[in-house]
C-alpha cells in the first residue's frame, strides 16, 4: 500500500475515533448548521448527520469553502443539486439515506476524493456507478451494508479507486475483475458470504491488501 493513502486512512480513522467535543476544536469543523452560517467563509468540515431540521438549497453559496460534508441518516430523497456545485468538496457521506440514485451534475464534483453511501440499500447502483465513473479524483468509495449479492460491470470503470469497501454485504467471492482497476490498493470485505476457500488470504494472490 502506497505511503501516502495508508496515512490518509489513518488519518481519517483517528479523526472519527475523536471525541465529539476534540473534533469540534478542529478549524472549520461544525456540527450546528446555524452556528456554521454565522462562520460560513470558514466552514471547511460540517457533520449534520441526523439532522432533522431543513437543509439549505444553495450549499454552494452558503459554503464555498467547504471541503467534507457529512448528511448519514437525513431522509433525502435526493441529491441537492447546490451540492454539486461545491468547487472545494473532497468528502461526502450520503449514508443511510433513501435516495435511489445521484444526479448527473455529480461529475462536476471534480474535486471529490471519497464517497460514502452505505446502508443506501435503495439505490440504482449500476446507474450510480455510471455517474461516479466520470469522478477524476474518486479515490474512495464506500459501499458496506447495500444488499450486494454481486458487483455491478459498472464498478470496474471506477479507474482511479484506490480503496473501496464493500464489507456487511452478501458477496460470494472477491471477483477477479478487481484487479482491472489499475490504482486500487485496499480491499475490505468484512462480514459477507464468502466461501472458506476464499477466506484463506494466504492463498490469493491479488495485487492489493485485503481485509475479510
Amino acid at each position: 500500500m502506497k505511503r501516502g493513502l495508508l496515512l490518509g486512512i489513518i488519518g481519517c480513522m483517528l479523526f472519527l475515533s475523536m471525541p465529539v467535543a476534540a473534533q469540534q476544536t478542529l478549524p472549520g469543523y461544525f456540527t450546528n448548521l446555524e452556528e456554521a452560517k454565522k462562520n460560513a467563509l470558514a466552514v471547511k468540515q460540517l457533520d449534520l448527520n441526523n439532522f432533522s431540521g431543513t437543509l439549505p438549497s444553495d450549499w454552494d453559496v452558503l459554503f464555498p469553502n467547504l471541503e467534507s460534508l457529512s448528511l448519514q441518516n437525513d431522509n433525502l430523497l435526493e441529491v441537492p443539486a447546490s451540492i454539486t456545485r461545491l468547487k472545494k468538496l473532497k468528502v461526502l457521506n450520503l449514508s443511510g439515506n433513501p435516495i435511489r440514485t445521484v444526479p448527473e451534475s455529480m461529475a462536476q464534483l471534480t474535486t471529490l476524493e471519497e464517497l460514502y453511501l452505505n446502508n443506501d440499500a435503495a439505490l440504482d447502483l449500476p446507474q450510480t456507478l455510471k455517474i461516479l465513473a466520470k469522478l477524476p479524483k474518486l479515490k474512495s468509495l464506500h459501499l458496506d451494508n447495500d444488499g450486494l449479492v454481486q458487483l455491478p460491470q459498472e464498478l470496474y470503470a471506477l479507474k482511479q479507486l484506490e480503496s473501496l469497501y464493500l464489507n456487511n454485504n452478501k458477496l460470494p467471492e472477491i471477483p477477479r475483475q478487481l484487479e482491472g482497476l489499475p490504482h486500487l490498493q485496499y480491499l475490505e470485505m468484512r462480514n459477507n458470504k464468502l466461501q472458506p476457500d476464499v477466506i484463506d488470504t494466504r492463498n490469493l494472490n491479488f495485487g492489493f491488501k485485503i481485509q475479510l
